[in-house]
């Protein structure tokens, strides 16, 4: 029997030897304890969102005004690392500006392709069917129909771009 075992076991026998007022007190202590860790996390929160305030009332000012009329802490320390991160690297994150441009969600669209493509070709030597040598018949066909949808989709894409292109240099 190993020591973690033993511990367990003495702890499981002790356990069962407390009042249940014993367990009651053994509980509100760890509860306790766990609050006073959560407590103390918060005020180190609270004390850097003050300390960012008094630095820079114009910047963070308003967060300990929340702070000081009963705000959530959490949430004003989120803001607090969003606004020093926006300190850090200014402009739009690369997000925002993927979120606001449809040309680079395409990109980021194709880009996945690509690297499906890459995957395929380095783990199977470029060879589909000794990449799906394991899979099922099913699943083979499935993956069959999904590029089947995908390529004719893709075929239909290409066709409007070409039209669009020959009808803006027509006009």
């Amino acid at each position: 029997m190993t020591g973690r075992e033993q511990r367990s076991l003495a702890g499981k026998a002790t356990a069962a030897a407390l009042t249940a007022e014993e367990k009651h007190e053994r509980a509100r202590q760890a509860a306790i304890v766990r609050w006073g860790k959560r407590r103390k996390q918060q005020a180190i929160k609270a004390r850097a969102i003050t300390q960012a305030a008094e630095a820079s009332t114009e910047g963070y000012g308003d967060l300990l005004v929340a702070l000081t009329t009963g705000g959530n802490v959490e949430q004003l320390y989120a803001a607090l690392q969003s606004r020093k991160q926006e300190e850090i690297l200014p402009g739009p994150n690369p997000y925002h500006v993927a979120r606001d441009d449809p040309a680079r969600r395409w990109s980021k669209s194709v880009h996945d392709l690509l690297v499906l493509m890459r995957g395929v070709r380095e783990n199977a030597d470029g060879d589909i069917l000794r990449l799906t040598r394991r899979w099922s018949p099913a699943a083979r066909q499935s993956y069959r129909d999904q590029l089947q949808t995908i390529c004719a989709t893709l075929e239909m894409w290409i066709v409007a771009l070409d039209w669009k292109e020959e009808h803006d240099a027509s006009t």
